[in-house]
């Protein structure tokens, strides 16, 4: 048993179940609340995560900061798409892992965002960003395990979900090459993401190398097709000059074709025990017929007299 599987028997009730849902139908409500404000970011200064104010006691910034939308007020359409993908993305990483290890990867993910905090400190203007990070790796968990299915992008277009992966990674990669401590504020947010899967990806890759490894093996000792079974040690005949040719085995191994069967004598497993053709008959001897009580009778007749 591992340890996740253990911990989930001593601590089940930290499972919550439907928390990606949870947590987007609050950013919703946050993003609703922020347009009846007219947009004056009041909600957004009140949850973001900034680590002077939580050593000044606003602790409920240590996870408040995951309900900041990630997305700005007028970008409706956005914001629609951004709930819903990510609430169907939860729900797939909830049937494949469980209730349980995905509030682990979330909790997880948390940890490492407060963390890149703590060691780096996210801008000012970027309090939206720790948000988008949880959600990027959400999608690119569901991506690892599902990245031949399809998904229709605004319900229109189809794609498969691991070209999403890969356009959000090349967003983030465009966002790091621009600055150094942005690339490090995302490779530590995403420590979650490599802890959980990078163990794995290194174990698939070693099998898909033995795979390849055993298979060109095999392939290497395939007969090709120009080389033939087999070879009368007699006449040299092989079944491609005659496809009809029957070949048999004598019992020291010597193989001979049809043709050559009459210099058997000469074939010999020693100097005093003659070879023996490896045959096997599909009729199976059957025992003498016993005589009926009528044919025993008259036998004892006969002899009697």
């Amino acid at each position: 048993m591992s340890l996740i599987d253990r911990l989930e028997r001593r601590m089940s009730w930290v499972a919550i179940p439907g928390v990606v849902k949870i947590i987007m139908l609050f950013q919703a409500l946050v993003w609703l609340l922020n347009i009846f404000r007219d947009d004056d970011m009041l909600l957004h200064t009140l949850l973001y995560l900034d680590k002077d104010l939580i050593l000044s006691g606003q602790v409920w910034r240590l996870f408040s900061f995951i309900f900041i939308p990630p997305v700005g007020a007028t970008s409706f359409i956005f914001m629609f798409f951004a709930v819903f993908f990510t609430i169907f993305l939860g729900s797939m990483l909830e049937e494949i892992w469980g209730s349980f290890k995905l509030t682990l990867y979330i909790i997880g993910g948390v940890a490492s965002v407060v963390i890149s905090e703590f060691l780096i400190g996210f801008p000012n203007n970027s309090i939206m960003f720790p948000t988008f990070l949880i959600i990027e790796s959400i999608l690119f968990a569901c991506a690892v395990y599902n990245p031949n299915y399809v998904v229709r992008l605004f319900a229109i277009i189809p794609i498969r979900l691991f070209w999403i992966a890969i356009f959000a990674a090349g967003i983030l990669l465009l966002q790091a090459l621009n600055d150094l401590r942005t690339a490090s504020l995302i490779l530590v947010s995403l420590l979650h993401f490599f802890v959980v899967f990078i163990p794995g990806m290194k174990r698939s890759i070693q099998v898909k190398a033995q795979v390849s490894s055993r298979r060109n093996q095999f392939e290497n000792a395939q007969i090709s097709k120009d080389e033939a079974l087999h070879y009368c040690e007699y006449c040299g005949k092989t079944e491609k000059d005659d496809e009809e040719l029957i070949f048999r085995v004598a019992a020291n191994g010597i193989e001979f074709c049809e043709d050559c069967r009459d210099q058997l004598r000469v074939l010999k497993s020693d100097e005093h025990s003659p070879s023996r053709i490896i045959e096997r008959s599909s009729k199976k001897t059957r025992p003498p017929r016993r005589k009926g009580k009528k044919e025993r009778w008259s036998y004892d007749q006969e002899d009697s007299k």
